[in-house]
């Protein structure tokens, strides 16, 4: 199949641009060309289509569309899941087998543990993401990533991968740093797509004379955007005034008035402005949770999505910042923007008449220069020089105050007089000693700021991840961690927001300027006190209650409701309101790993119901806790009060329960009770699935799926040998009375790969009464484990592969309490495992090795959920 049919096929009989065409051509010919320079509105997301038709045909299966801005409404995103929906159909039976399985990731933050895609690196992946998610993860040290699981994510991205970099001008460190990745092994092909090059490269993919004659995209290089220039005052609240009474003269010019500005607190005090002159007005940025986005996006996309069907009514303003700039396919009648750089406003005023469907619009540019004493202008705070600069261009080329911004007018403009540009930051050399350093994981790892190669030496600001629980309580965090660990945090549930600004709100300072812009910000000072407590969760066995001191960029935070700061709309520093707890409605899409709390402020969901099912989670509680002088727990009682419960949610008709299908595990919760489904939790690094599973079955089992998985790897015979012996340390008689639950239960065997016990207490008792020593490893035990008569294993890939499958060993293994447990000479000073380490390092390079370990892990936790699965039929 041609890439014309198949894109005709997945887009309803639609054609390429030619220029989409030309560049499919040349990824499956394998001709080289690094960057695509096209305007906005000229189809840039069918890179996507392109490099999947190349992915069918021998080209690179992981697909990362990455873009720098904090983006609301992902218009990639959107593309990629209609493609992954059309392969469904007949017509594309045959490209869809060919191509193989697909799978869709919207990456716009990390939260430990919520990761599962990365456990399919045999499927096509699309990864829509952002310069620091991707870059971090690259870089062995991912924002919002595990220690241990550090490795599987740089094995995943650093491999057979393809990065198409959107507004790639923009990202110019991002870029020196993956070309420095990519001659220290790295296997990632770069294309930089952009309007504005700063230079002509070989093999540039541009518009043709047919695209400009293409009558979809003549109508929108031609249309007109007649933008006039004003000067605001500096101050906040009358700019604030100055937007609010532009954006209503608008009004009568169009429906939908878009309104951007360049700071989140900015289009904050602007939306209220206009919703207390009775305007209907939404709010528009980044920092939002995905969960209360998707929330609004769903009521709002329709009226404002391009091609929609456009109304009369009454008018919308929607305010917004820089996450509009970019993969947002939103479409307004009208424009007012605060003054930017220009190939900012160039993205801002793409999404005025996208489509060129009303053939002439207008729009207002302000400018408020902040000068000093001596009425000098300063240097604007995001934007540096650039934003005066290009202010004095559009002064220049302006005509009777206004400036055209169509795309072809504005290429004439800039063709005429030379436009201004920023200047580019640079990325700091990735030495090879960088990146030896950076190979090394794990909870142990040296702490490396990874933010300076991705965004620039000069100045960068990473984010973390807040999420608001109402089951942590202000006056006990000794129990937090506890709390979190029965409903870890989720990704839709998690809003991201600069590591200063979160200092500075936690530690009741002033509100910091927040942007929408990856690694722009302003560093806040941190005062002598400590502020508010927060847990920092890095998975299960990495948790803690730390102060705002102690947080560091990429770190998952979570805080309790009572702290404010996040509303409908996202980050509210200033908002002492309570905030909504959404974790058991994000965890629906967990399916059978879903997660319910039924604790005091989280049941309001449960209608006429509430209160007798209140009841009856008290009768729970004082069931498995009242002892009785005698019998001691009356577990008659106890089974009396679930089967109660159970009763009663089984007449409860809402999502929240039915979600279930009846299949779930009723366990205590410091203040109540959790409904768990079949979750496979991580215990002291170990998998546990509720489901027995006899040793040498998952030892097979991983060995098959392994050598599927890695069915191309040049070394899959080592591979499966490891999967084969993964696990064998498990023998050890401690491990076995752990996840028997009992030594008498381990001595009558069967020898378990995997405990039978469902509920998380009880795999956490039995590891506290199994007497296995703290530190111990199962993996280091199976370097001496024996599979068949003879000597352990000597190989030195496979020896690393098994002992790293949990993530440790890279090269540090955590200290033993009992020195003579199997395998812990390997911990020992001079025992030649880090020797080891850095020799595998250097032969294979830390991707490669990194894509080993990957393969490895990934059978290893798809093997483990395959088994619970079975047991459910």
């Amino acid at each position: 199949m041609t890439f014309e049919s198949v894109f005709r096929d997945i887009h309803n009989g639609l054609d390429p641009f030619p220029w989409q065409s030309e560049a499919a051509r040349k990824l499956v010919e394998g001709e080289h060309f690094s960057s695509v320079n096209v305007p906005t509105a000229s189809g840039k997301t069918a890179m996507i289509d392109a490099a999947l038709y190349a992915a069918a045909h021998g080209g690179p299966r992981r697909i990362a569309f990455i873009i720098d801005r904090r983006v609301v409404v992902d218009e990639a995103n959107d593309r990629a899941q209609r493609i992954a929906r059309a392969l469904e159909r007949p017509v594309l039976a045959d490209f869809a087998a060919r191509l193989g399985p697909i799978q869709v990731v919207r990456l716009r933050g990390g939260v430990h543990g919520d990761d599962d895609w990365v456990l399919y690196p045999d499927k096509v992946t699309i990864i829509i993401s952002t310069v620091d998610q991707v870059g971090s993860r690259l870089l062995h040290r991912g924002y919002g990533v595990s220690p241990r699981m550090a490795p599987v994510h740089a094995g995943f991205v650093g491999n057979d991968a393809l990065y198409i970099i959107d507004e790639a001008h923009l990202s110019i460190p991002f870029l020196e740093t993956v070309e420095s990745a990519r001659r220290y092994g790295a296997d990632v092909r770069i294309i930089a797509m952009t309007a504005t090059p700063l230079a002509k490269s070989a093999g540039m993919i541009e518009l043709t004379p047919k695209d400009r004659s293409h009558p979809i995209l003549q109508k929108r290089l031609q249309a007109s955007k007649s933008a006039s220039l004003l000067l605001s005052s500096d101050k906040e609240g009358e700019f604030v005034k100055e937007v609010v009474s532009a954006a209503q003269q608008l009004t009568e010019s169009g429906r939908v008035i878009g309104i951007v500005v360049n700071r989140v607190n900015t289009a904050r005090r602007i939306n209220q402005a206009l919703v207390k002159t009775k305007q209907r007005s939404e709010l528009l940025t980044g920092r939002v949770r995905p969960y209360d986005r998707d929330r609004l996006m769903d009521s709002l996309l329709p009226e404002i999505r391009a091609g929609r069907l456009r109304k009369e009514g009454d008018p919308l303003f929607i305010v917004a910042t820089q996450t509009i700039e970019v993969g947002a396919d939103i479409d307004f009648d009208v424009l007012v923007t605060e003054a930017a750089p220009l190939d900012a406003l160039r993205q801002r005023f793409g999404r005025l008449d996208r489509l060129g469907e009303l053939g002439s619009t207008r729009g207002v540019i302000l400018y408020r220069p902040k000068l000093d004493n001596d009425g000098k202008v300063l240097p604007d705070p995001i934007y540096g020089s650039a934003i005066h600069d290009t202010w004095k261009w559009l002064q220049d080329v302006a005509e009777n105050g206004c400036v055209n911004f169509g795309i072809t007018a504005m290429e004439e403009l800039m063709k005429r007089v030379e436009a201004p540009q920023m200047e580019p930051k640079q990325a700091p050399v990735l030495l090879p000693a960088h990146v030896a350093l950076l190979g090394q994981t794990g909870p142990d790892a040296p702490y490396v700021d990874v933010s300076p190669w991705l965004h620039g030496a000069q100045s960068s600001s990473a984010d973390v991840s807040i999420i608001w629980r109402a089951d942590l309580r202000t006056d006990n965090s000794d129990i937090w961690a506890e709390t979190v660990r029965l409903r870890p945090p989720l990704t839709k549930e998690a809003l991201e927001i600069p590591i200063y600004a979160a200092r500075s709100w936690l530690q009741s300072l002033r509100a910091q300027e927040v942007t929408d812009l990856e690694g722009i910000g302003t560093y806040a000072s941190t005062r002598g006190d400590r502020g508010k407590p927060v847990l920092r969760w890095r998975g299960p066995d990495d948790s803690q209650v730390v102060y705002p001191g102690d947080i560091r960029p990429g770190d998952t935070i979570v805080l309790p409701v009572d702290y404010g700061g996040c509303d409908l709309y996202g980050w509210a520093p200033e908002s002492k309101e309570t905030v909504e707890d959404i974790a058991d409605f994000c965890s629906l899409d967990r399916h059978r790993g879903h997660v319910v709390r039924l604790v005091p402020e989280l049941t309001g969901w449960l209608g006429v119901a509430e209160s007798k099912i209140k009841e009856s989670v008290v009768e729970v509680v004082n069931s498995e806790t009242e002892v009785d002088a005698e019998i001691g727990i009356d577990q008659d009682r106890v089974w009396a009060a679930h089967t109660s419960l159970r009763h009663l949610l089984s007449e409860v008709d809402h999502h929240l329960v039915t979600a279930f299908n009846g299949r779930f595990e009723i366990e205590r919760h410091p203040q109540g009770v959790v409904l768990r489904g079949h979750v496979i939790d991580d215990v002291n690094a170990t998998l546990s699935s509720g489901v027995a599973v006899e040793l040498d079955r998952h030892l097979e089992g991983m060995a098959r799926l392994a050598d599927k998985i890695a069915s191309e790897h040049p070394d899959r015979e080592r591979i499966v040998r490891a999967a084969r012996q993964h696990d064998l340390g498990k023998a050890d008689s401690r491990f076995q009375t752990m996840l028997h639950g009992n030594p008498l239960a381990a001595a009558a065997g069967p020898m378990l790969a995997k405990s039978g016990l469902r509920k998380l207490s009880q795999v956490l008792a039995a590891y506290s009464e199994s007497g296995l020593p703290r530190g111990f490893r199962h993996e280091l035990a199976s370097l001496s484990a024996q599979l068949t008569p003879g000597t352990p294993e000597s190989d030195t890939l496979v020896r690393h592969l098994i002992a790293t499958h949990h993530g440790y060993g890279r090269p540090w293994f955590p200290a033993c309490t009992d020195p003579e447990a199997p395998g812990v000479d390997q911990t020992f000073l001079g025992s030649g495992w880090a020797l080891a380490f850095a020799s595998l390092l250097d032969q294979h390079g830390p991707w490669q090795l990194a894509g080993m370990e990957l393969l490895l892990r990934a059978s290893d936790a798809r093997q483990s959920r395959a088994e619970q699965e079975k047991s459910d039929v």
